[in-house]
């Protein structure tokens, strides 16, 4: 009887989950829409429709989400599917006539969605198809008061903000000296009607002339595309300066925008913000602006191979990381691999293996290296002072130990004096034209004949400490330093350095190389060209292309078959990228001259 009463409860429970099968629903449906059917819309209103359940974004596409028009027609848009929800945007009219957008003025619209029985029918994700087609219809109406508002279009900003010339997140208007192509951005999207020339005044001041003469733009065009920066359509106008306008390098022009009945406009008809002074206008050569100038302190660069030395951005510009401090390098590299003592008066074989005499004024070194386990013992004399120097990076593995007598120190916070003078009173100061850096176990001991006063570290660079560093130390870095990591009780000046190498007298030159981040490209451009500013002293630049990556957005891919090999700048033409691409810009030079690799900056230029 026992496997007739399991077979029972088992028919029961199928009975019992069949049942409540009855009232699960079998098709995706339309809930509700906005605007209702037969509403009206303004000329840049999204319409909206909303579903049962969670939307399959693959089989949403043109084929089955659409709008026509009257006649029949697919109107250009955007389709956006959200979790339960489908949105078409339109394309905002931007000529006067307003009939260049999406929807016009007093035409009826219908919106449809494919259903059953098609085989390209909307499906939730869950396999479930739209049970038939929908279709919505709506209207533009001819005059902005049936809808109760200013002009054709719906606000796009929040509360009481005016309409304002960008100047934040694209600099100083700029125009290209041969294409007279001025493009102006803004912060909202502007009433078409209200673009004119007479709505800009463009100025150019003479040396020796009575007066600044006028030039008149010939035609103003909305653009209409978002441009990087910003998320509105028709924020942005085109100045067009015809023959036989002529420009110049060197010119100076300057922006005015009119004001009463020949203002811009935004959306909710309210005249322009004015401008409190006349805007400077760059003129760049060429045929072409540079739409993008890096801010410099944001590019985040970091150093790139084996390089001795990085770059970093010093006084708004990009700079081989040294300091004159950091002496001329003259012995070498100093690679220290067993136990080592340096003192006045002993020998010692450098790199390219000859002795020297240990003096009493430095010890000039390319680059310092303890290893692990190893120990650097430097002594100092009773009287007099040593340095210790290095051009590029001080990097302790192992064990430094500092030893000698000490010295009253008169200062203990603020501005440190010359590194000479700082040699006179601590008697032992280690100077690194790049960063310090103490490894994990690695450490710093100040053996001291004495107490009161700290020996000194001067770092051109960063003080990077995943070691130990004992009170008896003083640092003294650049403004704007970072010390990564711990110190105990640690005495801080801000180093009187200087950038530079200071003449020639390196025995070869060192390499510095660094490269920035990963810089977004807006999404419609296809090439791009980079410009290089004011590059000095032998630097050389080139940059890498990466694609977006296909699952994390607003992120490169990053795989090495993808991204391009290093392209020297100056490029001979633009280079292709594909859309939403990133590029980084590589620094190289060799820092031993009299002038340090340096540049004021590079810009972007889109074809």
């Amino acid at each position: 009887m026992a496997p007739i009463r399991g077979l029972s409860l088992l028919l029961l429970a199928l009975t019992a989950a069949l049942a409540g099968c009855k009232d699960e629903p079998r098709w995706l449906r339309v809930e509700r829409t906005d605007p209702a059917d037969g509403g009206m819309v303004a000329l840049n209103q999204p319409i909206t429709v909303h579903l049962s359940e969670p939307i399959d974004p693959f089989t949403v596409g043109p084929t089955s989400v659409r709008v026509v028009d009257e006649s029949g027609n697919a109107v250009a848009g955007e389709v956006e599917s959200g979790s339960r929800s489908i949105r078409f945007l339109p394309r905002p009219p931007v000529t006067p006539s307003l009939r260049d957008g999406s929807f016009s003025p007093g035409r009826t619209y219908r919106l449809e969605l494919a259903g059953m029985p098609t085989s390209f029918a909307l499906r939730s994700r869950r396999g479930r198809a739209l049970e038939q087609a929908f279709g919505l219809s709506f209207r533009a109406p001819a005059e902005p008061t049936e809808m109760g508002l200013a002009t054709p279009f719906l606000p796009v900003d929040v509360g009481a903000a005016p309409l304002r010339l960008d100047l934040v997140s694209s600099g100083l208007p700029r125009m290209a000296v041969d294409s007279r192509v001025l493009e102006l951005r803004f912060d909202q999207p502007i009433l078409p009607s209200s673009v004119t020339p007479a709505a800009f005044k463009v100025w150019r001041l003479e040396r020796g002339a009575a007066g600044p003469e006028e030039l008149q733009p010939s035609r103003a065009l909305v653009v209409p595309e978002a441009l990087p920066g910003s998320p509105h359509r028709g924020a942005a106008v085109r100045l067009h300066f015809d023959a036989p306008t002529s420009l110049s390098i060197g010119d100076v022009l300057y922006l005015g925008l009119a004001g009463g009945d020949a203002a811009l406009r935004d959306y909710r008809d309210r005249e322009i913000d004015p401008l409190p002074l006349p805007v400077p206008i760059k003129v760049d050569p060429g045929d072409r602006v540079r739409t993008r100038d890096l801010d410099v302190s944001e590019l985040g660069l970091r150093r790139r191979g084996g390089a001795t030395l990085g770059f970093e951005v010093r006084g708004g510009r990009i700079v081989a990381r040294s300091i004159v401090e950091a002496g001329d390098g003259r012995l070498g590299p100093l690679v220290v691999r067993e136990d080592l003592v340096l003192r006045v008066g002993d020998t010692l074989e450098v790199a390219n293996g000859s002795l020297v005499t240990i003096g009493r004024d430095a010890l000039d070194f390319t680059t310092v290296e303890i290893a692990a386990g190893v120990e650097l013992r430097v002594e100092v004399p009773d009287s007099g002072g040593l340095a210790l120097r290095a051009v590029g990076d001080f990097r302790i593995a192992g064990r430094l130990v500092l030893d000698g007598v000490c010295r009253d120190v008169p200062w203990r916070s603020g501005d440190a004096p010359s590194i000479d003078a700082l040699e006179r009173a601590v008697g032992l100061v280690v100077v690194a034209g790049g960063d310090v850096q103490v490894a994990p176990g690695a450490s710093i001991v100040a053996d001291r004949a004495g107490s009161g006063c700290p020996l000194a570290m001067v770092a051109g660079g960063d003080f990077r400490l995943d070691g130990a560093v004992p009170p008896g130390i003083g640092l003294a870095l650049r403004e704007g330093a970072v010390i990564d990591g711990t110190v105990e009780d640690v005495t801080r000046w801000r180093a009187a350095v200087t950038p530079g190498v200071g003449g020639d007298a390196l025995p070869a030159p060192v390499r510095a190389a660094a490269e920035t981040r990963w810089i977004p490209l807006p999404s419609h451009a296809d090439a791009v060209d980079v410009v290089v500013l004011d590059a000095r002293g032998g630097l050389r630049a080139s940059i890498q292309v990466a694609p977006p990556h296909a699952v994390v957005p607003g992120q490169p891919e990053l795989q090495e078959a993808l991204v391009s090999a290093p392209l020297p700048l100056p490029l001979a033409g633009p280079v292709s990228v594909p859309a939403g691409a990133f590029i980084r810009v590589l620094f190289e030079a060799e820092v031993g001259g009299p002038v340090l690799p340096s540049a004021a900056g590079f810009s972007i230029l889109e074809r």
